[in-house]
């Protein structure tokens, strides 16, 4: 099997969603379950939440050191970066370890093709630079667990947030990943632009309140100077109006002098201890509604599977059972 062929492998997987749907009206449709009612409506969850008031509830990311600070139950989070630090990337990770976990995702990318994100994935799940035909083994694994919003290009924010609700209504979607913020609002700066962003992340609130999903939303940063610069929430589009809305905000950073060193080859490479030892990457943790924990965790970056790591010595490993020997 091909690479170019992976379009197919999804389509028979029932990996797509449909494009005869007006996903725009079908959120104009969509009603809110924001009314008043009687304190005594919630009696029962509210019973279950003290009984389990003690027990960890909530998804995990893939990265160990993480399990004891976030959990993911519904809700949203926006996931920042520099552009070209992985923070699709380190999404598509995510999403194969929620996966794991028993959760239908689905990937909704205005910028990448479902093959390349496809592609990207089947790496991951293998530990390795996968052959071709390992696409079928993880699209096989995954089946229904992996849904793919195949709307390249222009996008509204209607047909977007339309989407999320019919993949949670029809596909029992519970993590939804909207790839990017940027390609779905009016421009990039001014007032406009930060209160169409505002109201595209306040419409996912309540999308994810009604539905009970959890709404991954990547975002970039304003413009920095010096990308060595490890950024922080301040640095975010939008800034703190955004940050106020989600309940986690993460930004994910690259270490660009450690990767340029560490692709010399080693024979020609100048010994530099401490650069060497630093992280590949960091994920910044800069808000946590969920535990209220704020953490900087410093993650090591493997070319060739794609996968973060969270040591220093860890080697990627294939992330679904019944890997085969050959990739």
């Amino acid at each position: 099997m091909s690479l170019e062929n992976i379009q197919d492998l999804v389509q028979n997987n029932r990996n797509l969603l449909p494009d005869d749907v007006d996903f725009a009206r079908y959120f104009q449709q969509s009603k809110h379950s924001t009314i008043i009612v009687q304190g005594s409506h919630f009696i029962e969850e509210t019973k279950q939440r003290i009984a389990n008031s003690h027990a960890r509830i909530g998804a995990t990311l893939p990265f160990q050191k993480t399990h004891d600070d976030l959990l993911f139950n519904s809700g949203v989070s926006v996931w920042a970066g520099i552009n070209g630090h992985g923070k699709s990337t380190m999404l598509f990770q995510i999403c194969i370890g929620l996966q794991k976990q028993g959760h239908t995702v689905c990937i909704a990318s205005v910028e990448m093709e479902g093959p390349e994100i496809l592609k990207t994935m089947t790496n991951q799940a293998a530990g390795c630079k996968a052959s071709p035909d390992f696409a079928e083994t993880y699209a096989n694994w995954a089946g229904e667990r992996l849904q793919i919003y195949n709307a390249s290009g222009e996008t509204s924010q209607e047909d977007m947030l339309g989407a999320i609700i019919w993949a949670a209504d029809n596909r029992n979607v519970t993590h939804f990943v909207v790839d990017n913020l940027m390609m779905l609002t009016d421009g990039d700066i001014g007032e406009r632009a930060m209160n169409s962003q505002k109201y595209f992340v306040s419409r996912c609130k309540d999308i994810a309140r009604d539905k009970k999903i959890h709404i991954h939303i990547v975002h970039h940063m304003r413009k920095i100077e010096d990308e060595r610069k490890v950024p922080s929430k301040m640095d975010v589009m939008g800034g703190i109006s955004i940050s106020n809305l989600v309940d986690y905000l993460f930004i994910v950073w690259k270490n660009k002098d450690r990767a340029r060193h560490m692709a010399v080859p080693e024979r020609f490479r100048t010994s530099n201890p401490e650069l060497e030892q630093m992280p590949g990457a960091y994920l910044i943790c800069d808000k946590n509604r969920s535990t209220g924990v704020e953490r900087t965790y410093g993650l090591w970056f493997d070319t060739d599977s794609q996968q973060f790591l969270d040591g220093i010595k860890k080697r990627p490993t294939p992330m679904i059972e019944n890997t085969p020997e050959n990739l």
